[in-house]
């Protein structure tokens, strides 16, 4: 039977049912920080809700954390009647619509790239946009935005960190046949705890994204190699 090993924070029921035939280790590399809802640039965040129009949420934690400043700020559901609510991906969809909100649209292809797609053919005159996020998110959606002279305001709630020295990556990893990164923040954990990628065994990138900083790992760890003359 090979041996998994699942790098991030959560696996979803897809992947558990396309890989059950395999011995799967879950050992998320990366962990959540939550910022203090008392922190100045979330309270002004939150103070000018009545202006957003739109909500862009592109992970299940932003979503999670969202709705919950939403209670801590004494916001009603009913408050999001009016707002467009624009998602990445079916589970952060299935995560809105669990909290009891509509969402507006949905980007099929889970990326910032995916998000800017769905944007281009709207009509946003008027709109005024919250992206509440990481504080490692990508330049992508901030310079469309900006290039449009379309509002917003990118609302920091979370940081994303290398989870401490785990014994049970350490143990596993040597005799695991496969490595699932499901971003490129796991890429990164993944080189800061161990340097390297263990290239001769199977490594599965989850999203275009995640491949293509992989491959950059790639490309830089063949590129110290030694010549041989």
């Amino acid at each position: 039977m090979r041996k998994i090993l699942y790098l991030g924070l959560e696996i979803s029921k897809r992947w558990l049912e396309e890989n059950q035939d395999a011995e799967i280790f879950h050992s998320p590399i990366i962990e959540i920080n939550n910022r203090s809802l008392d922190d100045p640039t979330i309270v002004t965040s939150f103070s000018q809700f009545y202006k957003y129009t739109h909500i862009l949420l592109t992970s299940k934690v932003a979503v999670r954390l969202f709705f919950t400043a939403l209670s801590h700020f004494g916001l009603a559901r009913e408050e999001l009647v009016n707002k467009n609510i624009i998602v990445v991906g079916k589970g952060t969809e299935e995560a809105v619509i669990q909290r009891g909100a509509v969402v507006y649209k949905c980007a099929t292809e889970e990326s910032s790239e995916g998000i800017v797609k769905l944007l281009k053919p709207l009509n946003l005159a008027g709109a005024h946009f919250l992206w509440p996020c990481s504080a490692l998110s990508r330049k992508i959606i901030p310079n469309f935005l900006k290039e449009n002279e379309i509002p917003f305001c990118q609302m920091f709630l979370y940081n994303t960190l290398t989870t401490p020295c785990k014994t049970t990556l350490h143990k596993e990893l040597p005799s695991a046949d496969e490595l699932v990164f499901t971003s490129p923040s796991t890429v990164d954990a993944f080189l800061e705890t161990f340097e390297t990628i263990p290239w001769h065994k199977k490594i599965t990138a989850i999203g275009p994204i995640t491949h293509s900083r992989l491959q950059k790992a790639k490309e830089e760890q063949l590129s110290c190699l030694p010549i041989l003359l």
